[in-house]
Formats: C-alpha cells, structure tokens, sequence
C-alpha cells in the first residue's frame, strides 16, 4: 500500500466557524509528514476527522486503506494515537494504563513499553492522578508508540515539554523511520518539522496553503544574525551577498537576515576574526508572511 492516509476536499464546519476545508493529502508509508500550522489553524480538527472522532462537513478521508467514517474503530485500534481522554482510571498506574490499551493491539511489546518510560523517566508504578500534566502528555506519546506497528497521529507530541523529552521524541522518531512505520504528526514548531519530516504540509486558518519537501522548507528559513568581530568592519564585505537582507554595521558589530542558506555569510565573515554570533529563528508567523504572503 502506497498510500497510507489520503483525504479528498476534506471539510468541516462548526456551524458558521471554518476547521478545516478542501483538504487534500496523501501521505505515503514510511513517511515522516508534518502538519504545521499556527494555533486554531485546523490541525486537531483534521486529526479528530481522520481517526472519526468527528464527522466531516463534506469530502472523506481513508487510513491504511480504509474509510474513516465506515471503520473508525478498526482505525483506532490499529493506530497509535494520542487520545485526548486517557485518564478514566485516575486510580491505575502509568504500567496498567499501557497494558489496558495493549490489549487492542496483538502487537503490544511490554518490553518496548518499559523503554519508552524510561526515556521519558515515568516510573510504571506512578498512579495517574500524580501525574503532572506533562507527565500525562508523556503517557498519552507512550500509548501512540507502542500501539502503532504502522501508522502513528501525533497531535502537538511534545508541546511544553522540556529539551529532554525533546530529544528522546527525536530518537524515537528514527527509530519509526528506520522501521518503516509512518507518522503524521502536528506541530506549530518550525524547529520540529525542519528536523524529522519528509514532508510538511502547511495549514492556515483551515486551508492548505502547501506542502513542501523538508528540506525545501528549511531553505525558507529566516534567521535575524548578529556577529561581533575583534575589529570594525565594513558592510561593503556583506552587501553582495544575495540573501542578506536589512544589513546594518555598528563598529564591529553586523547585524542583517538571512533567507535561506547562511553558508556565504558564514564564509564571508570568516576572513575577520569572529568574537561572538547571536542566531535567531524565523518564527512561523514571520514564515507565513514571507513565503506566503500572509497578513499579520
């Protein structure tokens, strides 16, 4: 199977308010596919559709071959997900939790589950209701990795967590790769889809604006550049490098953006001796409004 999730004018309507409409998408298996979009931008709206959490205005959407709306419960018990309400037995403890939604699968590992605790350092025998709320955002990401033999929706995966979690997300992430499992996952984090997707699928007030090689978006990117030379410098050394934009020399101090690519400023500042450099992203906004033409 080629296609692993697929939509058709994808719609939904919450009486006069837009999710999503037209939507569009075929993602492949074995593919790392980002769904970005500012908050509200229709990313939970499209991720409730596809596993028939809610029914769509109009258009349909299929997973591993099947219709949504006719075999939403097949779907959910053959994909890892992130349910939004995991936490009906504060009682129980994280290691009952997983087994309890193991028993849907026949491809539960215990073994894999005890991993994915400890990388995330959430003890088994931790009762739900003394989880933190990042600490139960972590047991929801846990669920979705050791019930997803193929397929995995991750809605917001690590937002809010801290660098940790992050990397251990990174990890596992190449780890679904390299086993061929495919993962759709929503973010509003630049930084996230750059560093794992394939490709990205960029979401505005509920349309599609795009989708775009990972790679192809991370020649997007905008960076606003400072570096400190030991000595002043002149911007006429700077100022035929093409994708600097707003180029300013205060003494030995340059500042200027970056579209793109920042190898030939890299080279060019190399001739002088550099004290120190300050790098910040683009963020989402400021990517919707340069490539897309977005307002404010």
């Amino acid at each position: 199977m080629r296609w692993v999730i697929r939509t058709e004018n994808l719609t939904k309507y919450y009486a006069h308010h837009r999710g999503v409409e037209g939507l569009c998408l075929d993602v492949e298996a074995g593919e790392i596919f980002g769904f970005l979009g500012l908050p509200g931008a229709g990313k939970t709206t499209t991720t409730s559709l596809l596993l028939d959490f809610i029914h769509p205005t109009r258009g349909w959407a299929s997973i591993l071959g099947m219709d949504t709306q006719r075999y939403g419960a097949k779907i959910r018990k053959q994909v890892g997900y992130q349910p939004s309400q995991v936490f009906a037995y504060p009682h129980w403890t994280v290691g009952q939790l997983l087994q309890h939604r193991g028993k849907q699968n026949s491809h539960f590992d215990w073994g894999y589950a005890c991993q994915l605790m400890e990388a995330f350092a959430l003890h088994p025998e931790r009762r739900v209701f003394h989880l933190s709320k990042i600490e139960k955002q972590k047991a929801k990401l846990i669920q979705a990795f050791v019930n997803g033999d193929k397929l995995l929706i991750l809605d917001e995966p690590v937002n809010g967590m801290d660098e940790e979690a992050h990397q251990a997300f990174y990890h596992l992430v190449a780890e679904a790769r390299a086993t061929g499992r495919t993962i759709f996952l929503t973010t509003d984090s630049l930084a996230d889809v750059e560093r794992v997707c394939d490709r990205v699928a960029i979401l505005h007030h509920g349309r599609l604006l795009g989708i775009e090689r990972g790679v192809h978006l991370r020649g997007r990117a905008i960076r606003k550049v400072e570096l400190r030379f030991s000595t002043q410098v002149s911007p006429e050394a700077f100022s035929r490098i093409p994708n600097l934009k707003d180029i300013t020399v205060e003494g030995n101090i340059l500042r200027c953006t970056v579209h793109g690519d920042p190898d030939a400023l890299i080279k060019t500042a190399s001739q002088f001796r550099v004290c120190d450099i300050i790098s910040q992203r683009s963020s989402l906004e400021e990517l919707l409004v340069a490539s897309y033409s977005c307002p404010n």
